[in-house]
């Protein structure tokens, strides 16, 4: 809780208000013992307690600004014999329970909608054993995505190689890489995810790939310079902004840096996502009757995107600006072509992505100060 800091009183309080049953059931903050938190990962948990300081510091602006006044610390800082005092004890004790039973549902319904989202998306994905990439319309990953990670990263170019899968989801495309002789190490944020990643490195029975839940930021703090000769990002830089209307450039900067310093000097850093340009316009391609196409990038920055669209495609400011900072270049740009295979499912659907791409890859190399 941000209360400001008292001043010391020159007798402490003789005895703390008596708890109610009901509070006895909400202490100050999230028990350990509550079956809701034991399967809240860290990161969650740090989310949850700032939910509950944010309600309190909601709950509690009338009590500060009554501290922060000459009146208020005269009382507190040389008065402790009033017997007002412990009024104002119980007052806040009372509030900041108040605060922790708001706090608790909505932090709990974020977590477990958060959870809910991962379980939706992977099923429409997925098959339940995350043998293939379901079927689908558009087909973006099985034809795309996968098509391009088997194509690219040969047995030959990899076997023996470190790979950091940053946002490796379900671990489908880590599995491709280890099975063809590479180590990989594979974090999501997702535990429901990360779960999915092991019970599948299980079933094939990978020896040489690890996966962790957890935040890039805080796991990477453990892990030793120039470790890995490919770091790859399919689908996660795009989600970095998630659910956001405004970019943070710090944040972005910061996770660039460490990319940087785990990264090999000759190494290389993929990211593997839908093409910023004609994969956002396929939504609202209209067609002439000479085959051409009309269309508008819409929402192209993060500040006018829909409040719907929780993803955020990034300028090409965003993306060459910090990189340049962190001493990364882009060294090339792909826009592969579908699979062959893609279009026996839907022709039209092939025959358009291969005019306008609907996937983009960003091959980065660090570069000298």
């Amino acid at each position: 809780m941000l209360l400001p800091k008292n001043k010391p009183t020159t007798k402490p309080l003789s005895k703390k208000p008596t708890k109610t049953k009901k509070q006895n059931q909400h202490p100050h903050g999230p028990s350990e013992k509550d079956p809701h938190f034991e399967k809240i990962n860290p990161e969650i948990h740090a989310k949850l307690q700032s939910t509950i300081n944010e309600v309190i510091e909601k709950t509690l602006p009338q009590y500060k600004e009554w501290l922060n006044s000459a009146f208020g610390e005269k009382i507190i800082g040389n008065d402790s014999t009033n017997g007002s005092l412990q009024n104002f004890d119980r007052m806040v004790v009372l509030a900041v329970n108040k605060a922790v039973e708001t706090a608790l549902p909505q932090a709990l319904k974020q977590y477990d909608d958060q959870q809910g989202i991962m379980e939706k998306w992977f099923k429409k994905k997925f098959y339940d054993d995350v043998s293939d990439i379901r079927p689908e319309s558009r087909a973006y990953y099985k034809y795309c995505v996968a098509h391009f990670v088997n194509q690219f990263f040969t047995k030959e170019k990899i076997v023996g190689k470190k790979i950091f899968d940053f946002g490796c989801g379900p671990g489908y495309y880590s599995a491709i890489l280890s099975q063809k002789g590479a180590r990989v190490i594979g974090i999501d944020r997702s535990a429901f995810l990360i779960y999915k990643a092991k019970e599948l490195a299980q079933k094939l029975g990978l020896k040489n790939v690890e996966f962790f839940q957890g935040d890039f930021l805080n796991f990477v703090a453990s892990v030793n310079p120039k470790d890995f000769d490919y770091i790859i990002a399919i689908d996660t830089i795009v989600s970095f902004d998630y659910c956001r209307q405004k970019h943070n450039d710090e944040e972005f900067s910061r996770t660039l840096f460490e990319i940087n310093r785990i990264l090999r000097d000759q190494g290389r850093f993929f990211i593997i996502e839908a093409h910023p340009f004609f994969g956002q316009l396929a939504k609202g391609i209209k067609f002439s009757s000479e085959g051409h196409f009309q269309g508008r990038l819409s929402h192209y920055k993060i500040e006018y995107k829909q409040k719907n669209n929780p993803h955020h495609w990034f300028t090409l400011d965003e993306m060459t600006r910090p990189l340049s900072k962190n001493c990364l270049a882009i060294c090339r740009i792909y826009e592969p072509d579908p699979s062959s295979e893609m279009e026996k499912e839907n022709p039209l659907l092939f025959k358009f992505f291969l005019k306008y791409p609907h996937m983009i890859v960003y091959e980065i190399c660090k570069v000298r100060n």
